[in-house]
């Protein structure tokens, strides 16, 4: 049976799809409604090998799982990747682009599968949203005060208890009354941020993967579950490389606030609680490091180990420190 290459250009209400054959030719083409049923007829009613792709997006996920069992070979590109200089452009012309792109192996693809992690990636999405809701909201009450000259240095402003002290010296009952808005949103998202670090330990204490991770120095039961739910499982990385590619390790990182004060200098915050880190931080400052890539070289280290644990299924011990 002949191959077929079929490009989906997926829209909320519509779809339009092109198929070619192993020349290049185009077949078919059409749009039809974005649905499970009409795109499985779809695919289903093409004959040959089906090979498919289309772009990451908000349905990749659902589109991954509904037309896999149905196909050949599917890739979900990057759309980054895929994208081209063109004067013309409509959903028939991308859908062409990407069934040719597929064709000559020219789409860069997104990692899909693991549907054994699917409903610990949803919490961990879920928690990480919210958690950036509640620091969103934590800068905008600070901000205020700040903006009249009011010091509110730490947590203290955001203390049930304490809030009276700062809102009396606000010079204006309206603004009095947006700072207590934002801190009875800041105390109802406190409140499902907890209730979302709860469900997804709890979540995490299913998966394997999380209770390997959480014997690592540094990796607590909320950081082993975003791993994993970001990760979905060590194979996919053959190499430690690849894996320090894939989370920024190759590449100049940048952050902010992950510094506290020791006898030796500033170190980062993970470096500086746990002594197996902080050893071999200084071991590579004394060899003659510059502090920022030791420091990178600490957390290469982190990435490899706890791959090598992961794929192994075997839990940390101070021996594999010594790799």
């Amino acid at each position: 049976m002949a191959d077929k290459y079929v490009g989906l250009d997926v829209h909320m209400a519509t779809t339009s799809y092109s198929v070619r054959d192993c020349e290049g030719k185009v077949v078919a083409e059409g749009i039809v409604a974005t649905s499970g049923v009409n795109l499985v007829s779809l695919v289903r009613g093409i004959d040959g090998k089906v090979h498919l792709t289309f772009e990451e997006g908000t349905q990749a996920a659902w589109l991954y799982d509904l037309l896999k069992p149905y196909v050949e070979k599917l890739i979900v590109c990057d759309p980054r990747k895929a994208s081209q200089k063109q004067e013309d452009k409509s959903d028939r012309i991308d859908a062409n682009r990407l069934s040719e792109l597929l064709r000559v192996g020219s789409l860069t693809p997104v990692y899909h599968g693991e549907k054994g992690t699917r409903g610990l990636k949803e919490l961990v999405r879920g928690h990480r949203d919210l958690v950036r809701d509640v620091v969103r909201v934590k800068n905008r009450v600070k901000a205020i005060f700040r903006g009249r000259g009011i010091g509110v240095k730490g947590a203290a402003v955001y203390h049930p208890d304490k809030r009276e002290v700062f809102l009396s010296q606000l010079d204006r009952k309206e603004l009095v009354q947006r700072v207590q808005w934002y801190l009875e949103e800041l105390d109802k998202l406190e409140e499902l941020r907890d209730q979302s670090e709860a469900a997804l330990k709890k979540e995490g204490r299913r998966h394997g993967g999380c209770r390997i991770l959480c014997s690592m120095p540094g990796i607590g039961p909320v950081r082993a579950a975003q791993v994993v739910g970001v990760l979905d499982t060590p194979h996919r990385f053959r190499t430690k490389r690849q894996l320090w590619k894939y989370i920024g390790l190759s590449v100049v990182t940048k952050t902010s606030s992950d510094f506290v004060p020791t006898p030796n200098g500033f170190v980062r915050d993970a470096i500086a609680k746990y002594p197996t880190w902080k050893a071999y931080f200084n071991a590579l400052v004394e060899r003659g490091l510059e502090p920022e890539i030791a420091r990178v070289t600490v957390a290469r280290k982190i990435a490899a180990i706890s791959l090598f644990i992961w794929k192994k299924g075997q839990r940390y011990d101070s021996s594999i420190a010594l790799m």
